[in-house]
């Protein structure tokens, strides 16, 4: 014969008379009166059932960790061995089909330039370190994005560079974007980030650092 272990018929029992109120279909149709909080035992089951969604929350959190930090070095390495590869044959396509875009959409995503203007940039830390008093940009060390906005102002205002400031010449920016389920790819692209990061370079495709343990190859990933 099976037995139940008394805390567990406690706790059936407990939970049996939370549900004595609760909205429960018969399959003759009937439906009791809606379950509400009117006590420290209906108060308590839902405490329960909060606590244990909030574990199995946290376990899946962990358990997501290793397989999203395993997925970017799949993406990082897959950048380093093909990226330079797929920037080049990208500015060729969209050359070939006249340099009317500056986006090539596929089917899995779409490959993206964009020119990126002129902008101040703080080349010289230990000089901008001293002169941030001066704009209020100092806290335990350079506020850089503090001083960068002194550094903006000050150029459209006066033309002055700020002291450990350079401006960085523009450049073009390459990317690759995946649009979400459901959106079209024009509005993926006007509004969604890139993704991932290790897929967006400015012209630095193949300088990453290969992970250990990543396949080499698309055939290998796929073995």
């Amino acid at each position: 014969m099976i037995t139940t272990a008394p805390n567990v018929e406690a706790a059936a029992t407990e939970e049996s008379a939370v549900f004595q109120g609760a909205n429960i279909c018969t399959l003759k149709g009937e439906a009791r009166e809606a379950f509400h909080i009117t006590d420290a035992t209906s108060a308590d089951w839902l405490l329960r059932k909060l606590a244990t969604l909030e574990s199995e929350k946290a376990r899946i959190k962990a358990q997501a960790g290793p397989m999203m930090a395993q997925i970017e070095r799949d993406a990082a390495r897959l950048s380093h061995l093909y990226g330079a590869e797929l920037e080049a044959w990208a500015r060729e396509e969209i050359a070939r089909k006249g340099n009317r875009r500056k986006s090539l959409p596929l089917f899995q995503g779409t490959l993206a330039f964009r020119t990126v203007p002129a902008a101040p940039r703080i080349a010289d830390l230990a000089a901008a370190l001293a002169h941030a008093p001066a704009v209020n940009a100092l806290r335990a060390d350079v506020d850089t994005g503090a001083y960068l906005e002194a550094a903006r102002k000050a150029l459209a205002e006066t033309g002055e560079l700020l002291p450990g400031v350079e401006i960085a010449p523009e450049r073009e920016s390459f990317s690759v974007r995946f649009g979400k389920a459901g959106v079209s790819d024009t509005a993926a692209s006007d509004s969604a980030p890139a993704f991932p990061k290790r897929l967006i370079s400015d012209t630095a495709w193949g300088r990453d650092t290969p992970e250990a343990g990543v396949s080499d190859t698309p055939e290998e990933a796929a073995e």
